[in-house]
């Protein structure tokens, strides 16, 4: 029990030093996540014709950031993220696709699960379907 004890607690302190490190001067690093907007109106759109944004990310920390997941808020919306870990200031797409099946305003989110400085980051899509 103690050896199956001590490499759960060994794994998860190398996981923990994968995405932060401690600077020269003991100060803790993280990856941070940057975009210009978190938002985004499609305007008027055409029902059952699914429709796409990409919001283009940023990591503006000291080191790689991994998006875990991006859980959205209902079967109508799906994302789609990188899988791989994006170096420090390097940008990345995050594609938030929405399909309707009526008709009028919507108004749906994508959380962004990672191990950023904030754990979640929350996109917003919004239009009306004619």
């Amino acid at each position: 029990m103690l050896l199956i004890f001590a490499a759960v607690c060994l794994s998860g302190l190398m996981r923990a030093q994968d995405i932060a490190e401690v600077s020269a001067s003991g100060s803790l690093k993280k990856a941070e996540i940057s975009l210009a907007d978190n938002s985004f109106d499609f305007g008027s759109i055409k029902p059952n014709k699914p429709v796409s944004h990409t919001f283009v990310i940023k990591n503006t920390g000291g080191v790689p950031l991994i998006i875990n997941r991006v859980a959205t808020s209902c079967g109508c919306t799906a994302g789609d993220y990188p899988k791989e870990a994006i170096l420090p200031n390097k940008t990345a797409e995050i594609t938030i696709t929405y399909n309707s099946s009526g008709t009028g305003a919507f108004n749906k989110t994508a959380t962004v699960y990672s191990n950023a400085v904030n754990e979640t980051l929350v996109l917003n899509i919004k239009g009306v379907v004619e």
